[in-house]
């Protein structure tokens, strides 16, 4: 299963590597319509956030835009091409300097998280 995160603002597509780890390239994003923030697709299935404007919140032409699912990701598949021509982002040693500022490299979201915490009565 392939995961995959569009990240029009940044111009960042997170996309698995054989390796196994999800990895964040440059890709130029500017094609998405300016009010999508992220697509998110897990193989079968996903959805588009979209930029709310949360500084408009309350006043009387706010309109709150949901996620929207999507099962198709033909549209986006684009980006997922031009991510995968795009340079491998360097790994970055301890005590080196970034190269390219932005670039992070992300461990694949397969792990299980923590349980979460119990409190018990006294």
């Amino acid at each position: 299963m392939t995961t995959v995160t569009i990240i029009r603002p940044d111009n960042y597509v997170l996309a698995d590597t054989p390796e196994g780890v999800q990895e964040a390239r440059l890709v130029d994003c500017s094609s998405l319509p300016p009010e999508v923030s992220v697509v998110q697709w897990f193989g079968d299935h996903g959805w588009i956030e979209y930029v709310n404007d949360i500084s408009q919140f309350g006043k009387p032409d706010f309109v709150f835009r949901a996620n929207e699912p999507i099962t198709d990701f033909e549209q986006y598949q684009p980006y997922l091409a031009a991510w995968a021509m795009t340079k491998r982002t360097p790994e970055i040693k301890e005590g080196q300097e970034n190269p390219i500022p932005q670039a992070v490299i992300l461990p694949a979201a397969t792990k299980k998280p923590p349980p979460a915490p119990t409190f018990r009565r006294r």
